[in-house]
């Protein structure tokens, strides 16, 4: 059984045999750094061979980071990462305040840009 189906059955929703000349192909599409679009599409085998259909669409919130901010009157080197465990901001704090170079990361793990306070 697949995660959509037992979702589905979760909401009490039954699956629908469309017997075998029916593919479904899952696509996710990245709308931005929280939000992904999720896409169903049904092709069919039978009058109209290579034909593809938007079958279902789900907007869902997928962060690929979270922002946790520094505590009151810090003083080092402030780190947060994204959910794949590379960097995505690294920071100078001192009492709490951004000092010296604050460095952005892509998700990859490359740096992106630096900004200087």
């Amino acid at each position: 059984m697949t995660n959509i189906e037992q979702h589905l059955r979760s909401l009490d929703i039954k699956p629908s045999d469309f017997g075998p000349k029916e593919q479904l192909r899952r696509v996710d599409y990245r709308l931005d750094e929280a939000w992904i679009l999720k896409c169903e599409y049904q092709q069919w085998q039978g009058q109209h061979p290579g034909i593809e259909a938007l079958y279902s669409r789900e907007v869902l919130l997928s962060p690929i980071y979270f922002r946790v901010k520094a505590p009151t009157n810090f003083t080092g080197v402030w780190i947060e990462y994204y959910i794949n465990g590379q960097k995505f901001v690294e920071s100078n704090m001192k009492d709490g305040l951004r000092q010296g170079d604050l460095t952005y990361y892509k998700y990859d793990g490359s740096k992106s840009y630096v900004e200087h306070y």
